[in-house]
């Protein structure tokens, strides 16, 4: 039994769990469209995120010439310190679009945050202030 079907199963010991390292899978969603490589040698195959999990997604596989979806299940990202390609499980990426996507918000978002910092700031008055200003003047 492989290690992945000994954590699905549930039928692990401590040492095999102190294999795992720390790590925080990217932010990604149910319906987003994603690259899963069979191996690191592999041309990638277009998915359809189904499920995500703390550190591995579920993929419905958009498999060339199919006409049913081929479902993986536990696939960890590419940079995933635990991803082994020794298990006979791929991996997953986000696909270049997605990358130029993720990219261009992060910049309107840090230009936005930019722009934020650049307004001045108005300075509000307490009707005290106000009323003792007029008062003097």
């Amino acid at each position: 039994m492989t290690l992945e079907n000994k954590i699905m199963d549930k039928e692990f010991t401590v040492e095999e769990t102190k294999e795992f390292k720390d790590y925080e899978m990217p932010e990604v969603s149910v319906g987003a469209i994603v690259h899963y490589f069979p191996s690191p040698d592999r041309t990638p195959t277009t998915a359809v995120v189904t499920t995500v999990g703390q550190c591995t997604l579920g993929l419905s596989l958009i498999a060339r010439g199919q006409k049913l979806l081929v479902l993986q299940n536990g696939i960890r990202h590419k940079d995933d310190p635990n991803y082994r390609s020794d298990r006979g499980v791929g991996f997953w990426d986000f696909t270049p679009e997605s990358k130029n996507t993720a990219m261009m918000k992060a910049a309107i978002d840090d230009l936005m945050h930019t722009k934020e910092l650049a307004k001045p700031k108005k300075q509000l008055r307490s009707a005290q202030e106000a009323l003792a200003s007029v008062s003097e003047g």
